[in-house]
Order: structure tokens, then C-alpha cells, then sequence
């Protein structure tokens, strides 16, 4: 009976001893609530590909719908690898159209991010005087001659100094404009490889490898051109802020 006695006390005692150290723990480290983090605002935006002759009042009725319908921002395309669609003093000017609509769409409450291409260039000028500023697939041939897919899918070479001042250049300028919100790049990449196979059929395509016509390559640089491309729009503090916090990246086949 005494032997059982000291056993049970034992216990007791344990047992107590490890409920007390349980509640002081409690009290030392309180579980805490896990950080739910507040959740992200979305923002509904659409692309807009603009017509030169549509006048302003259709345009501001557009917006107009626009902001209805819940979108709050729009990316016009105001480069499309052939005219710029706004007052540029480096590219040819098709239409300034990025200026007459910054006050209308401002005025119903949109944003305005200039969306541009970046690698696909179909200005006459770089075709005919820097035919090396564009990549070769795999087989040698020139974006510029023999471009993969379609006719527009003439790449420039981003390895090149002189590709990345030119495509530089084009940011520095939309970046300068004040009432912009942003700059949106497309095509920032190289021609694809292998396009989706829902594509296949629209260009009349049968992708099943790689082949040496759609793989692309760097041209080998032997030495650094002379001609240059020139923006017109110093490199100022606010323009280096806008060109690094204010750039969408994407990019469309």
C-alpha cells in the first residue's frame, strides 16, 4: 500500500507539475493570430489600338463608356513598330493622337499607360541603313529579309548597344510626358521558338520540333557601329523614376 501510495503521488505530482509549466508557458508566448495580409485592390484596364480618324467626341463618349463599364485605365498603341502616334522628334509620326486624348480620357477619371513595341521594327530607314541591327534564325538569314511567321516578326537584335539605345530612346521620350501614368512593353523578347498550337492553323503552321528558320541567334558584333540612334529627351531624374517604376511589361503574338 505504501509502494502504490508513492506511485500515485508521483503521478499527481507530475501531472500537476507539467499543467502548471503548460499554463506559464501560455502566459510567457500567447499564440498570436496569424497576419492576414489586406487584400490587393484590382484594377480593370483594356488595351486600345487607336484610329486616326476618329474625332474627339467619339473618343470622350468611349471613355466615357468606359469608366462605366468599371475600367480605370487604358494602354492606347502609340508605337506599333512602324509609326509613332504621338509627337516623337525620332520616329515616324503618323497621327498625334496620344494628345488629344490625355485630357479626355483625365477628365472621366482613366489612366493613361503608353503601350509600345519594343523588338519587331518596320521603319523603312533602319530596314534599309541597319539591316545588322536585326537577329538571324539559325540559318543565317536576316529578320529583316526573311522574318519568322509573319511579315512584321522582324526582330531587332537586343545584344546590340545600339538596339538597346534606339528602343531606350522611344521610353525616354513617352516617359517625359507628363500626364502619362505609365509605359506599357510589348514584344520586349525574342521572336518565339515554337508558337501556340492555336496558332498553328492561323498560320497555317505544323510545329511538331524546332526548326533552324525559327530558332533565333545573336549576330556576332565585331565592332560597334558608328551611326547611332539620338534621343532627343535628356535623361533626367524624373525620366530615369518613370522608365524604372512606370513600365508594364507583356508581350502579344
Amino acid at each position: 500500500m505504501l509502494g502504490c501510495s508513492r506511485v500515485k503521488r508521483r503521478t499527481f505530482l507530475n501531472s500537476v507539475g507539467l499543467g502548471l509549466l503548460g499554463a506559464g508557458c501560455s502566459r510567457v508566448a500567447p499564440t498570436e493570430k496569424a497576419h492576414v495580409p489586406p487584400a490587393r485592390r484590382t484594377k480593370n484596364w483594356t488595351w486600345i489600338t487607336l484610329h486616326p480618324e476618329q474625332p474627339p467626341d467619339l473618343w470622350k463618349r468611349d471613355f466615357a463608356r468606359m469608366r462605366a463599364a468599371g475600367i480605370q485605365a487604358i494602354l492606347p498603341e502609340v508605337y506599333n513598330g512602324r509609326h509613332a502616334y504621338f509627337g516623337s522628334r525620332r520616329l515616324p509620326v503618323k497621327t498625334e493622337r496620344l494628345e488629344m486624348m490625355l485630357p479626355l480620357a483625365k477628365a472621366e477619371g482613366l489612366e493613361v499607360h503608353a503601350w509600345m513595341w519594343c523588338m519587331p521594327c518596320l521603319i523603312d530607314d533602319m530596314l534599309t541603313n541597319h539591316p545588322d541591327w536585326y537577329n538571324v534564325n539559325a540559318k543565317g538569314e536576316s529578320a529583316a529579309e526573311k522574318p519568322a511567321y509573319v511579315d512584321y516578326y522582324k526582330f531587332l537584335d537586343p545584344a546590340r548597344p545600339e538596339v538597346r539605345e534606339f528602343i531606350q530612346g522611344t521610353v525616354k521620350e513617352l516617359a517625359a510626358i507628363g500626364e502619362l501614368s505609365g509605359v506599357h512593353l510589348d514584344y520586349i523578347r525574342h521572336p518565339d521558338a515554337i508558337l501556340p498550337k492555336g496558332l498553328w492553323s492561323k498560320y497555317g503552321l505544323v510545329q511538331d520540333r524546332v526548326y533552324r528558320s525559327s530558332i533565333t541567334a545573336t549576330r556576332p558584333t565585331v565592332a560597334r557601329s558608328s551611326s547611332r540612334s539620338t534621343a532627343s529627351i535628356p535623361s533626367t531624374s524624373k525620366t530615369r523614376r518613370a522608365t524604372r517604376n512606370g513600365c508594364n511589361t507583356d508581350s502579344t503574338a
